[in-house]
């Protein structure tokens, strides 16, 4: 089982293990949200996994004098949830946080970033791909995606 890595622009996978034509476990988690007994692992987004990666892009912005983060979700299940889930983990490093009280889409994240003036921006969701997935979107201080190095 591999772990989800950073790719272009962010990581995204699915939110549960079941096959693509078995609902329980996404209706189990919008049910009883983010911590609902589903099966976890590395290679899936769950609270777990956006909480490490979290700590690991906070821990960069620290070591790199960056203080201002703009969040934001869009309407898959508990994006907000995971939303204020990482915007706990940098608001514990002392970062000043920008969340988004709606959803909204990426565009919207990217104009915020520069115009509030924040370091990077990261948003919750997984764009075009269908309702098993979800993601996390980071981007820079212009609002551009941030890409792993080579």
């Amino acid at each position: 089982m591999d772990e989800i890595a950073f790719g272009t622009g962010g990581i995204r996978g699915v939110a549960a293990f079941a096959e693509p034509d078995d609902e329980s476990e996404l209706e189990l988690l919008y049910k009883e949200g983010i911590y609902a007994p589903i099966l976890k692992g590395p290679n899936t987004i769950n609270d777990l996994v956006l909480m490490k990666k979290s700590a690991g892009v906070a821990k960069y912005a620290k070591e790199n004098g960056l203080k201002k983060v703009v969040i934001g979700y869009d309407s898959r299940i508990h994006g907000k949830t995971f939303a204020e889930l990482i915007a706990n983990i940098f608001l514990s490093q002392g970062m000043t946080v920008y969340l988004f009280d709606e959803a909204c889409p990426y565009p919207e994240l990217t104009f915020a970033i520069p115009t509030l003036k924040a370091d990077m921006g990261i948003l919750i969701s997984a764009s075009h791909n269908d309702r098993r997935y979800n993601g996390y979107k980071l981007s820079s201080h212009s609002g551009t995606a941030i890409l792993p190095a080579p």
